[in-house]
Formats: structure tokens, C-alpha cells, sequence
């Protein structure tokens, strides 16, 4: 049993949704790619591409994360409308849909840190991570596998097989017309932004930061959110970050630092996660016990990832 609880009413109180919270960040997240798009084509200077590349990265970042939260009926309290936001604009302009992300998601959640059973450590196997503490070495051989693209391949491949298998095992249902209906309108889409504003422009600003820079910050933030070696507590096995603004907004945005609450209480929205670590850190031992699981960095410093995995592997 964990000893980081909240009481019923509590819990009840925060796990209640606003169904504008999030409907208006998927709004300014399009919104902010569309300005951006246009910032790039009417100042046409390499620096603004690259750094817009990143940011738009960042915002694709904030799509993913609410994808997640509709993974857990999070995103809208009508289930329909949840899962069409989801899938037509977080899911399929990002490459993956919905369905096939919401099974996985809840997998690790049911099996988080089972070696076998867990599907991200399946992902993180297969590209030679592990939760624990690296050597510069190592590290240095798991940047260049990263600089190379090799870990995003290989992510993609043993993602899409690992879902192959599921369907294969009638534990998930093939394609659907709607989400064909979806990624069709997606194609055409894509398709006239192309005319419009030619391919490569297309493909530097959306296609570019999708598969190139968002796998890098999906796989630094998968690796900051757990310990090895502790399966039977999600308390031990989970990490909570306080980083800073800019590494939220690239690697941990909308409150999903926050994921040792969230791990606890996935009924939580992203919204209310800080207000209940809030409540968390009213009680010492609570606040002990979250401390002791908190970083604020990843490689530099007396709180960072690496020093967390190198003090539990003693």
C-alpha cells in the first residue's frame, strides 16, 4: 500500500473535468504552429526554421501529452468527443492513432516496471536503455544511437510490432473506417498546405520535427519517469520532476511533470495534478517520500536523474 494517499473526497473533487481546460490548449498549440508556419515563410531566415523547428516539436509535445490525458477519458468528460479530439488532432497528424496509443499507455500503467510485460520497457530494451545509473561511455554511445536515428527507428519498429501482435492476439481491433475516414482528411490536408506552401516547406516545419526532434524529447522524458527494480510500488518506481520552464515546455509540458501523482491517481486531469501534490506536500511524510523521488535535472547536479539512478542502484 502506498503511503502517499488522498482522501475519497479529495480525489473525487480533482478527478472532476473541465472540458474547456484542455480543448483550449489543443487550441493554442494549433494556433501557435499555424503563426509559426507563417513567421517562417514571411522572414525566410535559416535561424528562425531552425529554432521554429524545435518549438513546433515542443508544441507536437503538448499534442502527444494531451493525447495521453485522453488515454485515461481525460480530455472531455462525452467519451465520443474525447476520442475523436484525440485521435483526428493529437493521434493521427503525430503518426500513430489513438486507440493503439490508449492500449499501450494503459498496458504500462497495469505492468509499469515488469520486465516482459511493461511495453516501454520492451521499446527501451530493444535501444539498450535501462532505468539506472549510465557511464559517460555508455551515455556517449546512447547520444550517437539518438544523433543517428537508430533509437527512433528502432522505437517505431517495436511499437508498431508490439501493436501487430496485439491485433494478431484479438486484443486490439485492426484499422477502423472511421480513423481510415480520419487519416484521409489528414493526407488531403497535408496535401494542400503542400501546394500552398511547397513540400519542402511542409516537411521542415511539420514532418521534420515529428520524426526527427519530438521522438528525442518523447524518449528523455519516458527515461526521467522511473526507477528499475521496484515493480511491486509505483511510488518507488516513479519519478516527479521540478525542472525549468524551458525543459517542461520541450520535455514534460502540460503539468505531466508531475508523474508520480499521476501514476497514483491517473483519474487526476493534467489540470489538477499540481493542486493535488499540493496536497501531497501538507503532510511531512508525504513531502519526504516525494522529495526523495524528485529531480531537477538530468545529468547536472545533487538532484539529477543520473544521481537518483546512481543512489538507488546502490
Amino acid at each position: 500500500m502506498e503511503k502517499i494517499t488522498l482522501q475519497p473526497i479529495e480525489l473525487k473533487k480533482l478527478s472532476i473535468l473541465n472540458n474547456y481546460k484542455s480543448l483550449l490548449v489543443l487550441i493554442a498549440s494549433y494556433i501557435s504552429i499555424i503563426s509559426i508556419f507563417f513567421i517562417c515563410l514571411k522572414l525566410d531566415k535559416t535561424i528562425v526554421w531552425i529554432v521554429s523547428m524545435f518549438i513546433i516539436a515542443g508544441l507536437q509535445h503538448h499534442l502527444l501529452t494531451l493525447l495521453h490525458d485522453a488515454a485515461h477519458d481525460r480530455l472531455h468528460s462525452n467519451k465520443s468527443l474525447n476520442n475523436f479530439l484525440a485521435d483526428f488532432f493529437c493521434g493521427i497528424p503525430i503518426f500513430n492513432f489513438f486507440r493503439f496509443y490508449k492500449f499501450f499507455h494503459l498496458q504500462h500503467h497495469r505492468f509499469t516496471g515488469q520486465e516482459e510485460k511493461d511495453p516501454e520497457l520492451l521499446i527501451y530494451k530493444e535501444i539498450g536503455f535501462k532505468y539506472q545509473f549510465t557511464k559517460k561511455k555508455d551515455l556517449l554511445f546512447m547520444l550517437l544511437k539518438e544523433i543517428t536515428g537508430y533509437s527512433t527507428i528502432k522505437s517505431f519498429v517495436v511499437y508498431f510490432k508490439y501493436i501487430s501482435q496485439m491485433q494478431n492476439d484479438g486484443r486490439i481491433k485492426k484499422i477502423t473506417a472511421n480513423e481510415i475516414i480520419y487519416l484521409l482528411i489528414w493526407i488531403t490536408l497535408f496535401s494542400l498546405i503542400s501546394l500552398m506552401i511547397g513540400f519542402k516547406s511542409l516537411f521542415l516545419l511539420w514532418f521534420f520535427p515529428g520524426l526527427f526532434i519530438l521522438p528525442l524529447m518523447i524518449r528523455l522524458h519516458g527515461y526521467g519517469e522511473h526507477l528499475s527494480g521496484y515493480p511491486e510500488s509505483i511510488l518507488k518506481s516513479t519519478i516527479n520532476h521540478n525542472l525549468n520552464l524551458i525543459t517542461r515546455f520541450f520535455i514534460y509540458p502540460i503539468s505531466s511533470s508531475n508523474h508520480v501523482v499521476h501514476h497514483l491517481y491517473p483519474s487526476i486531469p493534467w489540470y489538477n495534478l499540481s493542486k493535488a501534490k499540493k496536497l501531497f506536500l501538507k503532510n511531512e511524510e508525504s513531502k519526504k517520500l516525494l522529495s526523495n523521488q524528485t529531480i531537477d535535472s538530468f545529468f547536472i547536479g545533487r538532484k539529477s536523474l543520473l544521481r537518483l539512478f546512481k543512489e538507488k542502484s546502490h
